[in-house]
């Protein structure tokens, strides 16, 4: 008679969530988003709780209004590639979420603080910028975030290597802001700017060729790009380039 094995039984009314900001466990959320509150508050998320007394400040503002400066720094780039939001990858040679995802913070915080400095805003502290980086992927990246909980088996190679884990959140948002804060300046643009313009100055060139190389190609009139170079001893670009001249009655 065959040994049947007794499973235990499944409650329905149990269900993995989502691995949101909003319902991931209040472990990885204190572990992942905020830093403990030194004001007292038990909210990480940096509202008052309903312990608070009413009319208490958020103990995070700056935290909230560099939130809104990515966000708006992205939504006025969306349509560029170098804001696209980081995708997973398809195949373990492809390059990892974590580094999608670094590269992804890198330009969005350089752009938002190139935003700020627009309006006199100095650069922020590392521990701030950290912070809304990290708040910015769980809020806007979900789809990135691991469905981890504590108590949960370790998450293979295969799957990290496509998605966020809780501590990688924290971990990539710190090293950007780092990244960022150690080379941005608040004359960035400016200097840009400058550079841009000194370098477009410096590169406009006048023709290579003389009048009587022009002269040598008018009695050429009629023959093609490749005949006429090989009788000038001249590299196809130079011949277009001069027969454009031509054309333009120089």
């Amino acid at each position: 008679m065959p040994i049947v094995l007794a499973q235990r039984p499944r409650n329905p009314e149990v269900r993995r969530l989502p691995f949101t900001a909003a319902n991931r466990p209040k472990q990885a959320q204190a572990d992942v988003l905020i830093r403990s509150d030194r004001s007292g508050s038990d909210r990480r998320d940096g509202g008052p709780t309903s312990s608070d007394a009413p009319g208490s400040v958020n103990p995070h503002p700056f935290r909230d209004v560099l939130l809104d400066a990515l966000i708006a720094a992205r939504d006025a780039r969306r349509n560029r590639k170098a804001m696209r939001k980081p995708t997973m990858p398809r195949t373990m040679s492809d390059s990892s979420i974590y580094a999608r995802t670094r590269s992804h913070l890198r330009k969005l915080a350089w752009r938002a603080l190139n935003d700020r400095a627009k309006y006199g805003h100095d650069a922020p502290p590392l521990e701030v910028l950290a912070d809304a980086l990290a708040a910015y992927v769980l809020q806007e990246c979900p789809r990135i975030l691991l469905d981890f909980a504590p108590g949960d088996p370790r998450p293979s190679s295969r799957a990290t290597h496509a998605r966020l884990a809780p501590g990688s959140v924290e971990r990539v948002a710190a090293g950007a802001a780092r990244y960022v804060l150690g080379r941005w300046t608040a004359d960035y643009i400016r200097e840009q700017q400058r550079r841009g313009a000194a370098g477009g100055r410096a590169s406009s060139r006048g023709p290579t060729w003389s009048t009587n190389d022009l002269d040598a190609l008018r009695k050429l009139n009629g023959m093609t790009v490749a005949e006429q170079a090989r009788r000038l001893d001249l590299a196809h670009s130079m011949i277009k380039r001069m027969r454009t001249a031509l054309r333009g009655g120089s």
